[in-house]
């Protein structure tokens, strides 16, 4: 079990798998939450064989993306540059 801090006290954070979403909803949205790693949810997602840097780079490699993180006013780059595909 992984622990968060709030307001200076640690808060255990359980690890689940196979929630349904009314106990998802009873046992960690209920009353101010209460912190969970849901260990499968992206399980069955097609997102995770198909989005891939070819797949990325395939369709989109000839647009630009503004990128911001840890540079002021950011910087320009080519979809390619990043995602070879």
């Amino acid at each position: 079990m992984m622990t968060a801090t709030t307001n200076a006290r640690p808060v255990p954070i359980d690890r689940r798998s196979r929630v349904s979403p009314a106990t998802f909803e009873a046992d960690y949205l209920s009353g101010a939450g209460t912190p969970v790693i849901v260990t499968d949810a992206i399980d069955g997602w097609q997102a995770k064989t198909t989005w891939t840097f070819e797949f990325f780079g395939s369709r989109y490699g000839s647009q630009t993306i503004l990128v911001e993180a840890d540079t002021p006013g950011g910087r320009v780059y080519r979809v390619n540059a990043v995602f070879r595909g």
